[in-house]
């Protein structure tokens, strides 16, 4: 053979051990890469939800017509945030080849989905803490600019190819402001919340708490109705996500979303003419699920925009019709002093460091002094170019906004030609309404009146929840009512004529002789199964509003262990129909009389008190009758109102099981009726006693609550009340003391339009 035969043979090998080689590398490289595709659906699966929630919120402002969008699931938080970060992945990987247009775009798309989620976060930062705010933003701030630093590198080392080159420096400059300003947005929340605490607190004192003019009355439902428009007004307009969408600076990010917007749109058009079918491949290890990502982050960037844009819009609406920007610019470009104020408190604050060297607390002091200073001027800098974009928004869009002013106004002269005199005389008490509520529009410092469609707008929703509430009111609970004909009940429940088995005994709460009564009720004999279900249904729509009752004005929660021990009974009762793991259905079937069986369960009682009391120490927490067990504190009920019922002749009378269970839904329906007496209190502490981030859900479930019992109200405000101060109202021994010292009751003055007289002695707070 020869030589260059051995050679050629040589090569041969050499090329098929390369090719072999190449192929092990190709099955290696394969099989490692599997996983990034399982990371891709991950990256798609959280910009998923991203998605979802950003279109809730859209889909809710739209139903609840608030055109401003309220966040509520796309809010900043650890949550959102940990979900926006694992969305961000592919912009920030730096080690994955992705030479394909998609794969370009999918960078691109996930920036621009990052602005428009940050212009989504901007009215959230009114309903966070001030130690969230802190937290979250910085949080915030790592995630955008780690993105923006890796978006340089990747342009400097060309992995970002030169055809998105400018798409890619806008939309990281767009990041940057959208970070400042929801930065410097975020200084300003906590003396925002300040002054709209203060504002809400003084109105509610001028207007609403007039102590002198309440003396011995309780308000009536229709007063109640306007009180709560009234709160509801005060706290929509004073809700600090609405101050914040209402603000120059979300007005000025809507139109960074915008463009954010506009320019994926156009990057994307602009890439599918250019590489037709190959803008669908995707070249890079995550395969089929870059293109799953780039439609999700592409139809999240069109829904997310609609917020940001609707309130830039709604702004310039707003600012156009007031016509401040124009016929006043100086006014325009004015610097409210809330903007900065926190920074200036913060610049005056000494500060609180132990360092022996004056010289360094001297340095540490100005430099402190300099930085709050530039935050400050950067702060002004913010303001200023916001109302600009503002100013620049109102006079290019002019044209627009006067065609549609002028066709409203057409539309209104229109329909006014064609109203009859009924309809103008509706719509003056409509307008007088609508100026009586305008007094009640908490509004900044600068800000103008808001315009009269919001304010209606407002005004319908209150009347929309209490309409909704009216359709779910509790049927059952009315029919328990209506048995009811005066508070009798409440003095009856327990005589005083039966001996005490300790020598203190545990006060009593509203819920706990209703639940007794009830498995008394339960346990008579010779009465009809389907009445004890009804009665049951009753009691458990009653049990819903006596515990809210107990629970609002429980304020200390001294009374919280005698309520959980009613709500431990209330669950044997409801799901077993058993008191202490004894069969009431069981002892009803028997065939003993009323008495035998009342008294079986006061003998139960008694001996379940006498167990407890020989174990009592000498001295200890639980002798104290507040601290008793739950199973204790039942039983003590128990006896005494058994003992109590025993006392009536009808209890022995043969076959008079119907009449006394009759007078004991009777007994129920009166201690039911004398506690939701103090619904009007609780509805008015909901309104006025609440953080201001969550006032409004308080004033929402008020609304609620007024709407679902306004019937039941009506019924028990008829009867005739003792003569107790507003805060004994809320306890049943307070009333039971009442009428033990007092056989006559003082009755209902009829001459008040707005109130109920229930005693000279009475102090209630007023709301007008």
């Amino acid at each position: 053979m020869s030589c260059y035969t051995r050679v050629k043979c040589e090569d041969y090998r050499n090329l098929l051990k390369n090719y072999k080689i190449y192929k092990e590398d190709a099955a290696e490289d394969e099989e490692f890469s599997t996983p990034m595709i399982w990371i891709g659906i991950y990256i798609a699966a959280a910009s998923l939800l991203c998605f979802l929630a950003t279109a809730a919120d859209v889909f809710r402002g739209f139903m609840e017509r608030k055109l401003w969008f309220p966040c509520k699931f796309i809010t900043l938080n650890a949550v959102s945030l940990t979900l926006l970060g694992v969305a961000m992945k592919l912009p920030l990987d730096l080690n994955s080849s992705m030479p394909g247009q998609a794969d370009q775009l999918v960078k691109l798309s996930s920036s621009v989905f990052l602005c428009t989620i940050m212009g989504n976060y901007l009215p959230s930062l009114g309903a966070l803490h001030d130690e969230g705010i802190l937290s979250n933003v910085v949080a915030l701030a790592i995630l955008v600019i780690t993105l923006v630093v890796n978006i340089g590198i990747e342009l400097d080392t060309g992995v970002i190819y030169h055809d998105l080159y400018i798409e890619y420096i806008l939309v990281s400059f767009f990041l940057m402001i959208l970070l400042v300003v929801l930065c410097f947005s975020a200084v300003a929340v906590p003396t925002t919340k300040k002054y709209l605490e203060w504002k809400y607190s003084e109105l509610h004192r001028v207007a609403f708490y007039k102590p002198e003019e309440n003396k011995g009355r309780l308000i009536r439902v229709e007063k109640l109705i306007e009180d709560i428009r009234k709160y509801w007004m005060m706290v929509q307009t004073g809700n600090p996500q609405f101050v914040l969408a209402r603000s120059v600076t979300c007005a000025a990010a809507g139109v960074v979303c915008l463009f954010a917007a506009f320019i994926l749109a156009q990057a994307e058009i602009r890439l599918f003419f250019k590489g037709g079918v190959n803008w669908y491949v995707s070249s890079s290890s995550y395969k089929y699920s870059t293109l799953a990502t780039l439609g999700i982050q592409s139809i999240g960037v069109i829904v997310g925009t609609i917020g940001p844009a609707f309130r830039w819009f709604i702004g310039t609406n707003y600012k156009y019709s007031q016509k401040a920007s124009i016929n006043n610019l100086r006014r325009e470009f004015m610097i409210e002093s809330y903007w900065i104020q926190g920074l200036k408190d913060w610049r005056e604050k000494p500060m609180d460091v132990r360092i022996h060297s004056r010289k360094f607390r001297k340095f540490l002091q100005v430099s402190k002094n300099m930085t709050v200073t530039i935050c400050i001027a950067i702060q002004i800098f913010i303001l200023l170019a916001s109302k600009t974009v503002r100013v620049v928004s109102i006079l290019s869009l002019t044209p627009v906004l006067s065609c549609c002013y002028y066709c409203k106004k057409l539309k209104r002269k229109l329909i006014s030609e064609h109203t009859n005199c009924n309809n103008q005389k509706s719509h003056k008490i409509g307008s007088a309404e609508e100026m009586e509520l305008g007094r009640y529009v908490l509004l900044l410092e600068g800000e103008e009146e808001l315009p009269t469609r919001i304010l209606n707008r407002i005004s319908d929703a209150v009347n929309r929840l209490i309409h909704i509430a009216r359709r779910n009111r509790p049927r059952r609970l009315k029919k328990l009512i209506d048995k009811s004909t005066s508070f009798q009940g409440v003095a009856e429940f327990d005589s005083d004529q039966i001996e005490c088995l300790h020598c203190e005994e545990p006060p009593n709460v509203w819920s706990l002789p209703v639940v007794t009564l009830t498995s008394i009720a339960i346990a008579l004999p010779n009465v009809r199964k389907s009445t004890v279900k009804k009665l049951i249904k009753r009691v458990r729509e009653g049990l819903l509003y006596i515990g809210l009752v107990e629970k609002s004005l429980d304020v200390n929660g001294d009374l919280l262990n005698i309520i959980s021990a009613a709500d431990f009974l209330w669950i044997g009762v409801d799901l077993y129909r058993s008191w202490l793991d004894i069969d009431l259905l069981k002892m009803s079937e028997e065939g003993s009389t009323c008495s035998e069986n009342i008294g079986s369960l006061s003998e139960m009682a008694e001996r379940i008190v006498m167990k407890f009391k020989g174990k009592l120490s000498e001295a200890g927490p639980r002798e104290i009758p507040l601290n008793w067990p739950a199973k204790v504190i039942a039983a003590n009920s128990m006896y005494r109102i058994s003992k109590t019922i025993l006392l009536d002749p009808q209890c022995s009378t043969y076959k008079a099981e119907v009449k006394l269970f009759d007078k004991i839904c009777t007994m129920i329906a009166d201690i039911t009726g004398a506690c939701l007496t103090n619904l009007p209190r609780v509805i008015t502490l909901k309104c006025s006693h609440s953080a201001i981030e969550n006032r409004e859900d308080n004033v929402k479930l008020a609304a609620s609550l007024l709407g679902e019992t306004e019937e039941i109200l009506k019924r028990v405000q008829r009867h005739e009340l003792p003569d107790l101060n507003n805060d004994q109202f809320a306890y049943i021994d307070e009333w039971r003391f009442s009428f033990r010292s007092k056989n006559t009751w003082r009755p209902l003055s009829p001459s008040s339009n707005e109130y109920i007289s229930v005693g000279s002695s009475e102090v209630h707070i007023d709301i007008e």
